[in-house]
């Protein structure tokens, strides 16, 4: 994200000459609340300076309770789940709704919901 804290190296213009600003400073600035993410193939909620990063898990993949390379991704916080399922999204004018439904392995049984939150818009967000 190019802070400068201990174990960080602050090299983000070193390495993107040209932007403006860390791509988490500019969410912050112009008040998002939410971003989606994909492609690590697990389902995470992680929240940082008021923003919440949802990573959406792979639908397809055949029921699996793991996370999977959680390390290996830097993940070190957060709330982490397996597949398979999909992110409900409900957006209203004073928040968002998001729920995680995983969906069984085999047979007719329904998804349930593992996981769900609530952000609330921020005042002046566009």
């Amino acid at each position: 994200m190019g802070r400068a804290e201990p174990g960080w190296h602050p090299g983000f213009a070193e390495h993107r000459p040209g932007w403006p600003a860390p791509v988490h400073e500019l969410l912050r600035r112009h008040g998002v609340t939410v971003v989606f993410k994909a492609h690590d193939n697990f389902f995470a909620h992680q929240e940082l300076d008021g923003i919440v990063y949802e990573m959406v898990p792979q639908p397809s993949f055949a029921g699996d309770t793991r996370v999977r390379d959680r390390e290996n991704y830097g993940y070190q916080v957060g709330d982490l789940l397996g597949n398979s399922g999909y992110v409900r999204v409900r957006v209203g004018p004073a928040a968002v709704e998001l729920d995680y439904l995983q969906t069984p392995q085999r047979g007719s049984a329904p998804p349930t919901v593992a996981h769900h939150a609530v952000v609330s818009a921020r005042s002046g967000s566009r």
